[in-house]
């Protein structure tokens, strides 16, 4: 069987592992939200694979080996099953918000600022957005591999890390308002 088709299955297997996995406390609106999100991380991964059997970087061991250890980094994000299900409560917080509200810790030890809101965005930009993008004009800048999907992948990337920081900077001046209330 060759290689590709293989890759593929894969990603559709962890995606629709997830789909009939038990849903939890996430409303079907979330779970397909998270399928869609996989999805377009499965797509982003596997033109990775595809640039690790490019020629130029096929010769170079260093730089397949760069493009492996990315490849395995992003798919442990798969195993975070960080959603939106934030219940409606606020934690009680240990600390003394009105001496320093950044510092507050909640009851499960995590800081005021650590919301699960928070999490899948920083999982996104450090595990996959982030290194793609680097690894990418990397292969551009030096190797000089310009394709057009190359092109389209950088720009994936470039909006999708402004998109996520954006809405981390909401969460987190929505999460400071809330605790100054």
């Amino acid at each position: 069987m060759d290689a590709e088709p293989l890759e593929q299955v894969m990603v559709l297997v962890l995606v629709i592992g997830r789909w009939l996995m038990p849903k939890g406390e996430m409303t079907r609106d979330q779970l397909a939200e998270l399928l869609r999100i996989y999805i377009g991380l499965g797509a982003d991964i596997l033109d990775l694979l595809r640039l690790i059997k490019e020629p130029i970087v096929a010769k170079n061991k260093n730089v397949t080996i760069a493009g492996l250890s990315l490849f395995g980094w992003a798919l442990m994000q798969f195993t975070l099953v960080l959603t939106q299900t934030q219940s409606s409560q606020h934690k009680e917080t240990r600390g003394h918000p009105e001496e320093d509200p950044e510092a507050a810790v909640t009851e499960d030890g995590c800081w005021s600022w650590c919301t699960i809101d928070v999490w899948p965005l920083v999982i996104a930009v450090v595990m996959q957005d982030g290194p793609f993008l680097a690894f990418r004009l990397y292969l551009i800048v030096i190797h000089k591999m310009n394709t057009k999907t190359m092109i389209f992948f950088i720009c994936k990337n470039i909006l999708t890390l402004i998109i996520e920081i954006y809405n981390i900077i909401v969460v987190l001046r929505a999460h400071k308002q809330k605790d100054k209330k």
